[in-house]
Protein backbone atom coordinates (compact mmCIF):
# COMPACT_ATOMS: atom_id res chain seq x y z
CA UNK A 1 0.00 0.00 0.00
CA UNK A 2 1.29 3.23 1.20
CA UNK A 3 4.78 2.02 2.73
CA UNK A 4 5.57 0.72 -0.61
CA UNK A 5 5.13 4.25 -2.40
CA UNK A 6 7.67 5.62 -0.14
CA UNK A 7 5.74 7.35 2.38
CA UNK A 8 6.85 7.30 6.40
CA UNK A 9 4.96 5.54 9.07
CA UNK A 10 4.30 8.69 10.66
CA UNK A 11 2.56 10.23 7.04
CA UNK A 12 0.27 7.41 6.62
CA UNK A 13 -1.15 7.46 10.56
CA UNK A 14 -1.32 11.12 9.70
CA UNK A 15 -2.69 10.78 6.02
CA UNK A 16 -5.16 8.10 8.59
CA UNK A 17 -6.01 10.18 11.09
CA UNK A 18 -7.06 13.14 8.56
CA UNK A 19 -9.06 10.49 6.70
CA UNK A 20 -11.11 9.21 10.26
CA UNK A 21 -11.82 13.15 10.62
CA UNK A 22 -13.48 14.41 7.56
CA UNK A 23 -14.80 11.00 6.25
CA UNK A 24 -18.32 9.55 7.39
CA UNK A 25 -18.37 6.68 5.57
CA UNK A 26 -21.81 4.73 5.25
CA UNK A 27 -22.40 1.69 7.20
CA UNK A 28 -21.67 -0.82 4.89
CA UNK A 29 -18.27 0.93 3.77
CA UNK A 30 -17.40 1.78 6.95
CA UNK A 31 -17.30 -2.18 7.79
CA UNK A 32 -14.96 -2.54 4.36
CA UNK A 33 -12.84 0.28 5.68
CA UNK A 34 -12.38 -1.15 9.68
CA UNK A 35 -11.87 -4.66 7.66
CA UNK A 36 -9.24 -3.28 5.48
CA UNK A 37 -7.60 -1.54 8.21
CA UNK A 38 -7.65 -4.74 10.53
CA UNK A 39 -6.16 -6.35 7.84
CA UNK A 40 -2.99 -3.63 7.15
CA UNK A 41 -2.96 -3.68 11.02
CA UNK A 42 -2.49 -7.41 11.18
CA UNK A 43 0.52 -7.48 8.02
CA UNK A 44 2.14 -4.42 9.23
CA UNK A 45 2.05 -4.06 12.97
CA UNK A 46 1.02 -1.10 12.73
CA UNK A 47 -2.06 -0.05 15.37
CA UNK A 48 -4.27 2.51 14.36
CA UNK A 49 -6.54 4.13 16.72
CA UNK A 50 -9.04 6.59 15.54
CA UNK A 51 -9.14 10.27 17.45
CA UNK A 52 -12.62 8.95 19.44
CA UNK A 53 -10.54 5.56 20.11
CA UNK A 54 -7.57 7.33 21.19
CA UNK A 55 -9.96 9.78 23.66
CA UNK A 56 -11.74 6.88 24.91
CA UNK A 57 -8.58 5.27 25.77
CA UNK A 58 -7.03 8.29 27.43
CA UNK A 59 -10.14 9.08 29.63
CA UNK A 60 -10.17 5.28 30.32
CA UNK A 61 -6.68 5.48 31.92
CA UNK A 62 -7.42 8.92 33.67
CA UNK A 63 -10.55 7.15 35.44
CA UNK A 64 -8.56 4.18 35.99
CA UNK A 65 -5.87 5.73 37.95
CA UNK A 66 -8.34 8.43 39.68
CA UNK A 67 -10.47 5.18 41.15
CA UNK A 68 -7.10 3.34 42.05
CA UNK A 69 -5.95 6.58 43.80
CA UNK A 70 -9.31 6.73 45.45
CA UNK A 71 -9.24 3.13 46.47
CA UNK A 72 -5.94 3.31 47.69
CA UNK A 73 -6.62 6.35 50.25
CA UNK A 74 -9.37 4.67 51.68
CA UNK A 75 -7.89 1.01 52.22
CA UNK A 76 -4.49 3.89 53.91
CA UNK A 77 -6.95 5.00 55.92
CA UNK A 78 -9.25 2.16 56.91
CA UNK A 79 -5.25 0.41 57.88
CA UNK A 80 -4.48 3.21 59.91
CA UNK A 81 -7.42 3.41 62.16
CA UNK A 82 -7.01 -0.27 62.58
CA UNK A 83 -3.58 -0.13 63.58
CA UNK A 84 -4.76 2.81 65.95
CA UNK A 85 -7.35 0.81 67.89
CA UNK A 86 -4.63 -2.19 67.91
CA UNK A 87 -1.98 0.37 69.18
CA UNK A 88 -3.88 1.60 72.06
CA UNK A 89 -5.23 -1.67 72.99
CA UNK A 90 -1.46 -2.37 73.41
CA UNK A 91 -0.31 0.77 75.57
CA UNK A 92 -3.08 0.25 78.03
CA UNK A 93 -3.22 -3.57 78.01
CA UNK A 94 0.60 -4.71 76.97
CA UNK A 95 -1.12 -8.04 75.68
CA UNK A 96 -4.28 -7.98 73.12
CA UNK A 97 -5.58 -11.84 72.29
CA UNK A 98 -5.30 -12.44 68.57
CA UNK A 99 -9.09 -13.10 68.12
CA UNK A 100 -9.35 -9.23 68.95
CA UNK A 101 -6.74 -8.17 66.91
CA UNK A 102 -8.69 -10.22 63.60
CA UNK A 103 -11.89 -8.73 64.89
CA UNK A 104 -10.52 -5.27 64.19
CA UNK A 105 -8.84 -6.45 61.25
CA UNK A 106 -12.13 -7.49 59.88
CA UNK A 107 -13.71 -4.05 60.15
CA UNK A 108 -13.55 -1.69 57.32
CA UNK A 109 -15.82 1.34 58.85
CA UNK A 110 -13.73 3.79 59.43
CA UNK A 111 -16.53 5.54 61.54
CA UNK A 112 -16.92 2.52 63.77
CA UNK A 113 -13.05 2.03 64.24
CA UNK A 114 -13.11 5.13 65.30
CA UNK A 115 -14.90 4.93 68.43
CA UNK A 116 -13.24 1.50 68.95
CA UNK A 117 -10.48 3.66 69.55
CA UNK A 118 -11.82 6.06 72.12
CA UNK A 119 -13.49 2.63 73.29
CA UNK A 120 -9.82 1.59 73.64
CA UNK A 121 -8.89 4.64 75.83
CA UNK A 122 -11.55 4.43 78.34
CA UNK A 123 -12.28 0.77 78.98
CA UNK A 124 -11.13 -1.11 81.97
CA UNK A 125 -9.94 -3.90 80.43
CA UNK A 126 -9.91 -6.36 77.52
CA UNK A 127 -12.44 -8.45 78.02
CA UNK A 128 -14.93 -4.99 78.43
CA UNK A 129 -13.56 -3.88 74.51
CA UNK A 130 -14.26 -7.14 73.33
CA UNK A 131 -18.13 -6.86 74.42
CA UNK A 132 -17.86 -3.56 72.33
CA UNK A 133 -16.31 -5.15 69.56
CA UNK A 134 -18.52 -7.61 68.84
CA UNK A 135 -21.79 -5.05 69.23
Amino acid sequence: MLFGKGYKRSQVIELFRFMDYVLALPQDLEIGYETQMADFEEGSKLTYLSRFEQRAMERGIEQGIDKGIEKGIEQGVVAAARQSVVDVLETRFIRVPRRIIAGVNRIADVKKLRALVRTAAVVENVKEFERHLSA
